[in-house]
């Protein structure tokens, strides 16, 4: 385990951010909990009771009867999304990008506020809310009304719509993880805002990482669960920590 540290940056990681070409920052929940997105693992989560719910409606064998407790769940998850903004974590997360020949962004979020800035080199591991694919020929189209209208449409090909989400009972495509993995075993540098590390397969790329030689750095409100991976693990809100770090 590395050195677990409250609010300070220590000067090794920006030596390391200065000197390194290739970057990977992976994103948990916790960044988007500051523009009111809730969060379903870590501290100020929602309750067992609501996760246990969602987890029960989101799940692929429940969600094809697309029951008026689906589109309530789905639509309210959307407006939220709608009505969020980037975070400051999101913003110097943007600004930096072009600092480094290879950056990239691994979400396992299902907002859109890391793409809001065009940021073209993100990897959603569990896909957007605002988004709906296509059953029959998997085209993906952004819901311009809410899921209980664009549920009464069918695709051009005439196909049923999925939300563009990664179900609670569904597997991660191959393709996909696959690129997640290539990202974690080739950069030189991993960072980690806000994800508890609980949620699979995503919460192995830290490790991932490590065992190919990165530089690893947490940034969460508490120690999680992949914290040993960690080099340096940096306590606080990502709203200040992140700015800071990317100055």
């Amino acid at each position: 385990m590395g050195k677990i540290l409250e609010n300070i940056i220590p000067s090794e990681i920006t030596t390391k951010l200065n000197k390194i070409n290739s970057l990977v920052i992976f994103t948990g929940a916790g960044i988007s909990a500051s523009a009111k997105i809730p969060t379903l693992t870590g501290p100020g989560c929602s309750p067992v009771w609501e996760y246990n719910f969602i987890n029960d409606l989101l799940s692929k064998e429940k969600i094809s009867s697309k029951t008026i407790l689906h589109l309530r769940l789905l639509d309210n998850l959307l407006e939220k999304v709608r009505l969020a903004y980037p975070t400051p974590a999101h913003l110097a997360i943007d600004k930096i990008a072009s600092r480094f020949s290879s950056f990239n962004v691994i979400s396992q979020n299902f907002d859109d506020l890391h793409l809001r800035n065009n940021l073209s080199t993100c990897l959603m591991l569990h896909g957007e809310i605002t988004k709906a694919r296509c059953l029959e020929c998997n085209l993906l189209k952004a819901i311009e009304t809410s899921y209980k209208e664009h549920w009464k449409t069918k695709c051009i090909c005439g196909g049923a719509w999925k939300p563009d989400l990664l179900l609670f009972d569904e597997v991660m495509a191959k393709e996909l993880w696959q690129k997640a993995e290539n990202l974690a075993q080739s950069c030189e540098m991993f960072i980690s805002i806000g994800s508890s590390g609980q949620v699979l397969p995503g919460g192995l790329l830290p490790a991932i990482a490590r065992g190919k030689g990165a530089f690893l750095v947490e940034i969460n409100l508490i120690p999680t669960e992949i914290t040993p991976h960690f080099h340096y693990t940096v306590l606080g809100k990502s709203d200040e920590i992140v700015p800071r770090l990317f100055t």
